[in-house]
């Protein structure tokens, strides 16, 4: 509990900088999860081979394409 309040209050004021979801996409590229199964595989790929899976999955669900996509974004934050 103690870690989630002081990640809260770290990241919680949204001052570490502005960009979009696909430049935070690309700079997640470039970060190494150790922790994920999959290192030879690029963040993106994954991202984008998730949200293609749900477009296929559920073509009229526009905003779950999206949440798709961003899911990983904040994993490594």
């Amino acid at each position: 509990m103690k870690l989630a309040m002081r990640k809260k209050e770290e990241n919680g004021k949204l001052e570490k900088g502005v960009m979009s979801i696909w430049e935070c996409c690309e700079v997640l590229n470039e970060y190494v999860d150790e922790s994920d199964p999959d290192l030879d595989e690029p963040q993106i790929e994954h991202l984008l081979q998730t949200a293609e899976a749900v477009r296929r999955d559920y073509p009229r669900e526009d905003w779950l394409h999206l949440t798709a996509l961003i899911h990983g974004t904040g994993t490594n934050t």
